[in-house]
């Protein structure tokens, strides 16, 4: 397996220390991450199918800005799924 060298502030290095679960390497603790962006992102478009159905092409403005405002409290929150290790 290839790997690469990427340097980060140290406030970020101690915070994603923190998230680590037990002996959880930091690939496997970005990866843990990203699988919630990516789900979260997912939930997304699933949400809006759901909610709207083909009726999503027939939203106003308004009702998409709302929805988007709503997802992106969602991904600011995100961190909340991690609990720190103390």
């Amino acid at each position: 397996m290839a790997s690469k060298t990427i340097c980060i502030k140290e406030e970020i290095f101690i915070r994603l220390d923190q998230l680590r679960e037990g002996e959880e390497s930091f690939s496997d603790l970005l990866e843990r991450i990203l699988t919630r962006v990516d789900e979260s992102q997912n939930n997304y478009d699933l949400i809006m199918n759901e909610v709207f159905g083909s009726g999503k092409e027939e939203l106003t403005d308004d009702v998409v800005a709302e929805f988007t405002n709503i997802q992106r409290e969602i991904e600011e929150n995100l961190d909340e799924q991690f609990p720190v290790r103390e």
